[in-house]
């Protein structure tokens, strides 16, 4: 199987068994907003009663059977159960698409760190050829006598310490393909291979905007600042709620029975319409249970703040980590390119004879080191702005291409 990104985050959304999850609990939260709606629908019952009974010594049995028919007119109660079970469906709505933010954050990671050890990789055998070419020349060195077996064995010492690389690396490889594959909902044993060979660098939006406009986008998109808000609108209806308690409810009922008595109906069923009128005039825990809604929204109101806060520390935090990602990956890039002059002469200093075990060490090592940090730096910027798209929600914002 040859997989994109792109590919790999469509996979992940059809076949992740968390993001299945989600949406099963989105499809439970669907059905009892239906079922909030169907409480307003005629209501249909069907009831029958038995009795056995004795009278101037005789036996008198009776079935009463009755059918009937209720429909609300007037239930404020009610009416503020189908807005909390509206507010309760969309608030799972938004759950699912704070899972997709997050599957889609964790795919791309995990498929970018597959990349990055696959670089790792590629440096180590680097090094490894570097290292066995220079136990050739001490080799060399030591048959024509201008150098001890003390200097041999300290090229092999660095070369199987470039071989252990080699092997941390191969794990760390297998590590991240088995994240990739449980992510992508595949069992563990599924080949494939990635269609992009390195990490691309983010687009430089993160420049372009400014900070107001991140955080605009945060304030729009972000679903766990939505749901927060949803909080505070479900602690509100719930409030409604107690209050619609001392309001009277009205129902219409319609009820038609026969009554069965010692073998034998009633010559006619019993017919009746009428309207039932509840009302609680008087109840004494009513004005504290109030008093106890009006601190819940307090409290919702005070967790949207404080959300609306984090959020707006996310997108400072966020950018100036890509800032700083930034400069490191140019600074990396600049100490690669030194450590590549470094072996470029210390190359040529071997092929006009001038010979130095130290220099050649020195150079291989800082090489190694400067690539790897290339590798990292770039894994490092990616990370940092896919977690801003992540954490902003603009992965919910189709028309945003990132």
């Amino acid at each position: 199987m040859l997989l994109s990104l792109r590919a790999a985050e469509d996979f992940a959304m059809q076949n992740n068994k968390q993001m299945n999850a989600s949406l099963h609990a989105l499809e439970q939260g669907y059905y009892g907003y239906r079922a909030s709606q169907d409480a307003f629908l005629p209501k249909v019952t069907f009831a029958v009663q038995g009795s056995v009974g004795k009278s101037d010594s005789e036996h008198q049995y009776s079935v009463d059977s009755a059918l009937q028919i209720t429909q609300r007119l007037y239930d404020p109660k009610a009416t503020y159960y189908l807005k909390e079970a509206q507010i309760e469906w969309e608030r799972l709505r938004l759950a699912v698409q704070e899972e997709i933010c997050e599957i889609l954050f964790q795919v791309r990671q995990a498929y970018h760190e597959v990349l990055l050890n696959q670089a790792r990789l590629a440096v180590d055998q680097i090094i490894i050829h570097l290292w066995e070419e220079e136990l050739n020349k001490e080799k060399r060195h030591l048959e024509l006598g201008v150098a001890i077996s003390y200097q041999v064995n300290q090229v092999q010492l660095e070369l199987k310490k470039g071989w252990m690389d080699y092997y941390e690396t191969e794990k760390r490889i297998l590590h991240s393909q088995l994240t990739l594959l449980t992510l992508l909902g595949l069992p563990p044993n599924t080949p494939f291979h990635l269609s992009e060979q390195e990490i691309s660098l983010p687009p430089n939006d993160w420049q372009r905007c400014s900070v107001e406009q991140w955080k605009a986008w945060a304030f729009q998109y972000r679903p766990q600042l939505q749901r927060e808000e949803l909080a505070f609108l479900l602690r509100q209806t719930k409030g409604s709620q107690i209050k619609a308690e001392c309001f009277p409810t009205l129902n219409l009922y319609g009820i038609a029975g026969h009554r069965y008595v010692n073998e034998g109906f009633d010559r006619q069923p019993s017919v009746a319409v009428g309207v039932n009128l509840d009302w609680t005039l008087y109840d004494p825990s009513h004005g504290q249970r109030i008093k106890q809604a009006k601190e819940s929204l307090r409290e919702a109101a005070s967790n949207y703040a404080q959300k609306e806060l984090e959020a707006e520390a996310i997108v400072y935090e966020l950018l100036n980590e890509i800032k700083h990602s930034y400069l490191f990956y140019l600074a990396a890039q600049e100490a690669a390119g030194i450590a590549e002059e470094g072996m470029r002469m210390v190359s040529r200093k071997h092929e006009l004879g001038i010979f130095s075990l130290f220099e050649s060490r020195e150079a291989i090592k800082n090489l190694h080191e400067a690539k790897q940090k290339v590798n990292q730096a770039v894994f490092d910027l990616r990370h940092a702005y896919d977690r801003l798209i992540q954490q902003t929600g603009l992965d919910l914002q189709k028309d945003l291409k990132h």
